[in-house]
C-alpha cells in the first residue's frame, strides 16, 4: 500500500530549520536580546499555525477514516468477543473440575496403596513371628487374610480419570487481588492522588498546605500573536 503522507512545504521546512538554529544559539543578557527572543517566540507560534495548516487537514481526514474502519471492524469482532466470553468460562469450569477429579482420584489411589502396604507389612511381621514359633498353618492363615484385605482394597481403588484434552487450549492461571479492608493495606501499596494535589496547587497557590507535600511555583512564559 502506497503512503500518501503529507510533507511540509519548502518554505515551512526552511523557516522551521532556521528558527530552531536561531533559538538554540541565542543568549539573553539585555533588553535588545529579550526583544529579539520575544519576537522569535511569537514567530514560533506563527510557524506552528503554518504547520497546523499544512498537516491538520490530512490528520483529521485520516482520523475520521480510522474511526470508520474501526467501527466497521467492530461489527464483526464484537460478536466474536461475546462468543469468546460466553465459551471460555464454560471450558475453564470443565477443565478445572476434571483436574479436581483427577487430583482427588490420585489422592484416593495413594491412600489405597499406602493401606495395602500397611496390611502387607503387618501380615509379614505376624506371619514371621508365627513361623518362628512353628505355627506354619496360622502363618498361612495370616497371609491369606492379608491377601483378601489387599484384594478388597485393590477392587475399591478408584478408576484412573481420563485427562480432559482440548487441543491447543490450556488453563492459564491469572492471580489477581481485591481490597477487603483498605485500612490494613501497608503504606508502600498506597498511591498518592497526584491529580487532587495538582488541583490544590492550582486553586490555593501559595496558600496550599498538605502534610508531606511541598507546593511551589514553576513559572514559564506565555505569548500571543498580536492581531
Amino acid at each position: 500500500m502506497e503512503s500518501n503522507l503529507p510533507v511540509a512545504s519548502e518554505q515551512t521546512n526552511l523557516a522551521v530549520t532556521t528558527m530552531a538554529a536561531k533559538c538554540s544559539g541565542i543568549l539573553i543578557t539585555n533588553q535588545d536580546d529579550l526583544t529579539e527572543a520575544n519576537s522569535l517566540l511569537k514567530g514560533i507560534k506563527g510557524l506552528r499555525l503554518q504547520v497546523d495548516k499544512e498537516f491538520d487537514p490530512g490528520i483529521q481526514e485520516a482520523f475520521a477514516h480510522h474511526r470508520t474502519l474501526v467501527a466497521q471492524k467492530r461489527k464483526w469482532t464484537d460478536p466474536l468477543d461475546q462468543a469468546e466470553k460466553a465459551l471460555k468460562p464454560k471450558i475453564t469450569s470443565y477443565l478445572l473440575e476434571q483436574d479436581r477429579l483427577a487430583q482427588e482420584a490420585a489422592r484416593r489411589d495413594r491412600e489405597a496403596r499406602d493401606k495395602m502396604q500397611q496390611v502387607a507389612d503387618k501380615a509379614s511381621d505376624v506371619a514371621y513371628d508365627k513361623i518362628k514359633a512353628g505355627d506354619l498353618d496360622e502363618a498361612d492363615e495370616v497371609v491369606a487374610e492379608a491377601q483378601t484385605k489387599i484384594d478388597q482394597i485393590q477392587a475399591a481403588r478408584p478408576a484412573p480419570v481420563v485427562k480432559a484434552v482440548a487441543s491447543g487450549t490450556s488453563i492459564r492461571h491469572n492471580w489477581k487481588h481485591r481490597v477487603v479492608d483498605a485500612s490494613l493495606v501497608p503504606r508502600e501499596y498506597l498511591i498518592v492522588d497526584e491529580q487532587a494535589l495538582a488541583a490544590v496547587a492550582r486553586i490555593r497557590k501559595d496558600q496550599a498546605k498538605v502534610p508531606g507535600v511541598e507546593f511551589y511555583d514553576d513559572p514559564t512564559v506565555a505569548t500571543r500573536i498580536d492581531k
